[in-house]
């Protein structure tokens, strides 16, 4: 009666494996990048950041006040494709900005006049951290839709999935007696490192 519960468990187990060191390969892949002097989900202006991304709390009220949450968002990619060589005349109209693109508010759009304003190539969304960006559109490069055949394989998650692999393997290839002894470190190690965190915290200064 109860004689395909031990492959059921087997097989289960296989399924805990792969979606526990999925989560192991990402803390390794940001342990790596973590090495660099400047960490690449600190600032807006990398490859894989959105007109969306601004640097702060994605709740700071009054980022929210000023309505940089949702608004008529570009870049000035899309605004040379869209005005071409009228694009210097239509600098005239849009309010000065630090970086390659605008996020416009409700007020200063309507101060914007009418025959440019409905033809700017406006994007709306929830702006996002850096960090967000960071995770979804460099580690996890997500789609907007499902694909498969057609989308290159991710060759840094793939490999460090392997070195997840790999490392459990060097952990269990002299049995379970010696893996209990790694379990000391492994189960003691985290609790270290998030004492380390919270000193460093308690030691940094207010963040305006």
């Amino acid at each position: 009666m109860f004689g395909g519960v031990g492959i059921a468990q087997i097989i289960f187990a296989f399924y805990v494996g792969i979606y526990y060191n999925v989560i192991v390969s990402y803390s390794i892949f940001f342990l790596f990048s973590s090495f660099d002097s400047s960490v690449p989900w600190s600032s807006c202006d990398n490859w894989w950041n959105t007109e969306f991304c601004r640097i702060g709390s994605a709740t700071d009220s009054r980022d929210m006040m000023s309505g940089f949450v949702s608004g008529c968002v570009f870049s000035t990619k899309t605004l040379l494709e869209t005005f071409k060589h009228e694009t210097y005349r239509i600098y005239q109209y849009l309010p000065q900005s630090t970086s390659d693109r605008w996020i416009l508010t409700e007020q200063q759009l309507e101060s914007i006049p009418d025959s440019i304003r409905s033809e700017l190539p406006c994007r709306t969304g929830s702006r996002t951290t850096p960090a967000e960006e960071y995770m979804q559109n460099y580690v996890l490069r997500l789609s907007s839709q499902f694909q498969f055949v057609d989308s290159p394989i991710n060759w840094n998650n793939t490999l460090i999935f392997g070195l997840s692999w790999l490392l459990i393997f060097f952990v269990l290839m002299k049995g379970i007696k010696e893996a209990g002894k790694i379990i000391w470190f492994t189960a003691l190690f985290p609790y270290l490192v998030l004492t380390i965190f919270l000193i460093r915290g308690a030691t940094l200064g207010t963040v305006h």
